[in-house]
């Protein structure tokens, strides 16, 4: 019997080596007779998309049994994500938020080797190679853009004329006080408290929070007194738009008011999950679309194009990983358009759009009879839009946000104190990862 060398055995020793650090890449790239069992979970339900999602992946790799874990991407919701994250009952997860996501990281693999091996480039890709703490822990799964939805009955009746295609603050604004009229508001931002910052967003694009000594701008970047006062003129003041008081009083959602006709106009990203839904949300108007207002003319529009959202992670307790990385490839590529079912965006550079329409209204037809299809092409389905990727995030951010703002909306507190309250409170919480 012929005996190993020690060049060979060493070989095979490093190679066992390898294959240990991972243990779930598979020998040969594209390999449809891959089997496991893949259990995902989304916000979304498997009539909003991910039943054809996971029905065309199967159409690929039939032998990859995928579980269709729906859960709601709320507090209560994220908070049941995490515990069953921890007890290894999830295996692939859309991760809603990059902060969230970041915060999770511990319980997911590094996509590195994965990407590496495969040849894929997230930048590519994706548009951006998205690091967590240094490590690619998810694949942009996800995406948002952020427009006006506009009720066409009530903009006509104002003889408003064509729709933008490109409009400042102070015309949406004009806008809005001419279709004000008794129990309808002309406009509204979106129902949440933080929205107020979206127009900051679309000023200043990435890392708007921050000067250049590494601290917050809020004291000394204008924009954000000027969407402050302008919220309080519009909707305490004018009264021509929905209070977010009122919002969070009443726990109201803009969507909700918009299709009962008691808004003309409003803030969105997702929209058309609602128009189609006429069992739940009925209306006898076509919605339009017009871009997210700038803050002057010739401003460049980092709400246009979408922001990546959600992303497609491995859990580190996963069984089956290299059949998790083959679902998570696939969503996050070839099956993202299945988002427009759910009123979400695809993420990836090569997603063919020409069939959206057909794919969330049923056909060109079908959609003509709900909204102004030139505008819905051009405004929401804008995926090579200006968009933003920030590269410092804070979490706790959006809490010191939300309960400022709604002190200062409240009137209990003045712009002033409340930008100075903001900056001293989130200036502290970058001490603190320091």
């Amino acid at each position: 019997m012929k005996t190993v060398s020690k060049k060979l055995l060493a070989w095979l020793l490093l190679t066992c080596l390898v294959l240990t650090a991972l243990p779930a890449i598979a020998l040969a790239e594209g390999n449809t007779g891959i089997s496991g069992k893949v259990r995902f979970c989304t916000a979304y339900k498997g009539s909003a998309g991910m039943d054809a999602l996971i029905e065309e992946f199967n159409s690929v790799y039939p032998n990859i049994e995928v579980e269709l874990i729906q859960i709601g991407n709320t507090d209560a919701g994220n908070a049941q994500i995490d515990t069953q994250l921890m007890a290894g009952e999830i295996d692939v997860l859309s991760s809603y938020t990059r902060p969230r996501t970041l915060g999770r990281i511990n319980q997911f693999i590094d996509l590195r080797p994965y990407l590496e091996r495969d040849g894929i480039d997230m930048a590519t890709e994706w548009g951006a190679e998205i690091e967590f703490e240094g490590g690619l822990y998810g694949l942009p799964f996800d995406g948002l853009n952020y427009f006006i939805a506009i009720n066409m009955d009530a903009w006509n009746e104002a003889g408003l004329g064509e729709l933008p295609t490109s409009w400042t603050w102070d015309e949406y604004l004009e806008a809005s006080r001419k279709m004000t009229k008794e129990g309808v508001y002309g406009g509204s931002d979106y129902h949440n408290a933080d929205s107020f910052e979206y127009a900051a967003r679309q000023h200043l694009g990435a890392d708007m929070y921050f000067g250049d000594d590494g601290y917050t701008n809020f004291t000394t970047e204008p924009v954000w007194r000027t969407i402050i006062e302008r919220k309080i003129k519009a909707e305490n003041e004018e009264r021509i738009w929905k209070s977010m008081v009122e919002y969070v009083g009443d726990s109201s959602k803009s969507q909700d008011l918009f299709f009962q006709g008691k808004i003309a106009s409003f803030v969105t990203c997702n929209v058309w999950r609602f128009i189609v839904d006429q069992e739940n949300y009925p209306h006898d108007f076509k919605v339009g679309f017009a871009p997210y207002p700038n803050e002057a003319e010739g401003d460049t529009p980092y709400l246009a194009g979408p922001v990546k959202f959600a992303f497609a992670c491995i859990s580190k307790q996963c069984q089956d990983v290299e059949a998790a990385w083959t679902f998570a490839k696939f969503i996050s590529m070839e099956g993202d358009k299945y988002l427009l079912k759910a009123g979400h965006l695809p993420t990836w550079t090569k997603t063919d759009i020409n069939g959206a329409i057909d794919l969330v209204f049923g056909s060109e037809a079908e959609a003509e009879k709900l909204i102004d299809v030139p505008t819905f092409k051009s405004v929401v389905l804008n995926l090579n839009g200006p968009s933003y990727m920030d590269t410092i995030v804070y979490s706790e951010f959006a809490a010191i946000e939300k309960e400022v703002v709604m002190y200062i909306l409240n009137g209990e507190e003045s712009v002033d104190d409340g930008l100075a309250e903001m900056k001293q409170r989130c200036d502290e919480v970058i001490d603190d990862h320091k």
